[in-house]
């Protein structure tokens, strides 16, 4: 499906739009945990945190608990009579409304260059990933933390996971030649979207193709019916770069409510080593808000 050229759009079926268990199978083909507990699909997010799998939807402060025995800690967004600290991340709010006025003037003319030079898709199917993707992705997560699949094989049997049964909404940029430029992975659920994936060619990232890239993902939900909100992850903090660019383009930092359980020993050992812990500051208190689950 060609996407949007300027701000022009037809209404195209809505890719990505996930059941939980959906979204715990995307994780679990990435190497992450999941756990099904009294009704809230969580993952792990690393070094023993879990989080649940719709981070943006509030639980309440009971149901905010480590998912299995051996994890360190969870937490969870709730609402601010039950928070014991925040949670900073970046989201598209209202996504609804999304359009040329929520995004800097500078920006814009930049999401006008890359909408002239490039053809925006909403891919079908995974074989210009297979084609095109692996290189450029392999290349872009030597210069960042990005996550890919430790091989080729592996990376193409990731791009199948994506197109199999409901696939995900993959937005991909191509050159007037065709070459690929970039492609971002996002899915939904419930109301909120969530942008997990995000690689551009290191020769194309003057043509502003991330610019148009952020453009169509805002512009693809704003149509998606039951979308609000759009979920770009956590702050990189200190004024980052990054952040701000998510911010021209229309994007909000939010501290949001939040609630944290950790296990004993773990809260013990990062008051003494790490009391700036962000985990830790969402237990409302130095030892942790402890769970002897």
């Amino acid at each position: 499906m060609e996407l949007w050229r300027a701000e022009t759009a037809t209404e195209e079926s809505a890719l990505g739009v996930w059941q939980h268990h959906r979204a715990a199978e995307y994780w679990a083909d990435r190497g992450k945990a999941t756990r099904l507990r009294e009704g809230v699909w969580w993952r792990h997010r690393g070094q023993g945190i879990w989080s649940p799998i719709d981070l943006l939807t509030p639980l309440a402060a009971d149901h905010v608990r480590r998912p299995t025995s051996t994890a360190l800690a969870a937490f969870a967004l709730v609402s601010g009579e039950d928070s014991l600290g925040t949670y900073q991340h970046v989201a598209f709010q209202d996504i609804g409304s999304y359009g040329p006025v929520r995004v800097n003037r500078d920006r814009r003319r930049e999401v006008r260059r890359a909408m002239e030079s490039h053809e925006f898709r909403l891919l079908e199917s995974p074989e210009e990933l297979i084609r095109q993707g692996w290189a450029m992705a392999s290349e872009a997560a030597q210069s960042g933390h990005l996550w890919i699949p430790p091989d080729r094989k592996a990376y193409v049997q990731h791009c199948a996971e994506l197109f199999r049964g409901t696939p995900a909404a993959v937005i991909a940029g191509f050159d007037e030649g065709g070459r690929l430029a970039g492609y971002m992975v996002s899915f939904a659920v419930g109301s909120n979207a969530y942008l997990e994936e995000l690689f551009t060619a290191e020769w194309a990232r003057r043509t502003f193709v991330g610019v148009g890239l952020y453009w169509c993902l805002a512009s693809y939900w704003a149509r998606v019916t039951g979308t609000t909100t759009i979920g770009l992850g956590r702050t990189v903090g200190g004024g980052h770069g990054v952040d701000r660019f998510k911010v021209a383009m229309g994007a909000t930092v939010l501290d949001s409510p939040a609630r944290a359980r950790i296990q004993p020993l773990a809260a013990a050992y990062l008051t003494m080593r790490r009391p700036d812990s962000e985990v830790l500051a969402m237990t409302g208190n130095a030892s942790g808000e402890r769970d002897r689950q």
